[in-house]
């Protein structure tokens, strides 16, 4: 009976080792008009490198600091009911992920080539990785418009579905690009 309660407990949300950690701090609250801007600040960002700090050391890549992120939307549902609301942080979101995602392969790309120089008849680690990163994207754009045929309608809740795929994805991408570029220059 004692496993049932604690099965029942983790599935219904409750961690039972929760009392053992620290608690999170309060997230950052975003505004429509910050998410909205064409050249966005990203007030959560010390937040979330704590986070992924944290999760590294104990040995994993930062993907449980993505959920955090969701708690940074305009809290304002009345003003902006729906799934285009959500589409647009989510949105706000995947492109910030995209930027790291960038910047981490740009960086390794020019390590890569600078270690390439000095092999020219081995294996050219920088052609083979902007191959998997293209292979990649593909992978990602596919998967993610398999979403939207497995419906039998379309809905803005099957594009707000595709769109936090898109999201997630990146995310999780630019935190493996990050590793790599970590132990790269470790």
């Amino acid at each position: 009976m004692s496993r049932f309660i604690l099965v029942f407990a983790i599935v219904c949300g409750f961690n039972p080792f929760a009392f053992a950690q620290t608690p999170d701090p309060t997230p950052v609250q975003l505004s429509w008009e910050e998410i909205e801007s064409p050249k966005p600040a990203y007030p959560f960002e010390a937040e979330l490198n704590a986070c992924i700090g944290k999760d590294i050391g104990n040995r994993r890549i930062g993907e449980r600091c993505l959920s955090n992120i969701a708690s940074h939307c305009p809290q304002s549902s009345m003003e902006r009911p729906g799934p285009q609301s959500l589409m647009a942080c989510t949105d706000y979101f995947r492109q910030y992920w995209q930027k790291r995602l960038n910047k981490a392969h740009a960086a390794i790309v020019a390590h890569y080539e600078e270690s390439d120089r000095a092999r020219p008849n081995g294996d050219q680690r920088t052609r083979k990785l902007r191959e998997l990163q293209d292979k990649w994207s593909d992978w990602r754009q596919a998967k993610c418009d398999f979403l939207l045929i497995q419906t039998p309608w379309q809905s803005p809740w099957t594009q707000l579905q595709k769109s936090t795929c898109q999201y997630e994805l990146t995310a999780t991408r630019a935190l493996e690009l990050e590793q790599l570029q970590r132990e790269l220059t470790d």
